[in-house]
């Protein structure tokens, strides 16, 4: 995997986690405003916001289920390799793990 696909990749993926968390905020306002129409007994207006509810919640739950999923490695080599291939971004973070010797010993 080269640098160029692994930005788009981590790019991809940062698009995915701003939609869920626009989906959260939305369903906050949502709830908010179905509150607002129970405590006003406006049934009509509730079960709409319910609705919405609902719907955003079930967006959610495929946007949160889609970000995993791009996140993990399957195996010990998949991982290893996205390991080394994000080292080589600098500014990533990844790029300040640095190996260490073990003990030397003495002769």
């Amino acid at each position: 995997m080269g640098e160029g696909l692994l930005r788009k990749k981590i790019i991809g993926i940062e698009k995915q986690v701003d939609e869920f968390l626009d989906r959260v905020s939305e369903a906050g306002l949502l709830c908010k405003n179905g509150m607002d129409a129970y405590l006003k007994a406006n049934i009509e207006a509730f079960e709409v916001s319910l609705a919405s509810i609902r719907e955003t919640e079930h967006q959610g739950d495929r946007l949160r289920r889609a970000c995993g999923k791009a996140m993990v490695a399957r195996t010990p080599d998949q991982w290893k390799q996205i390991f080394l291939e994000r080292q080589k971004i600098k500014g990533s973070g990844w790029a300040v793990v640095e190996e260490i010797d073990g003990p030397k010993r003495k002769m």
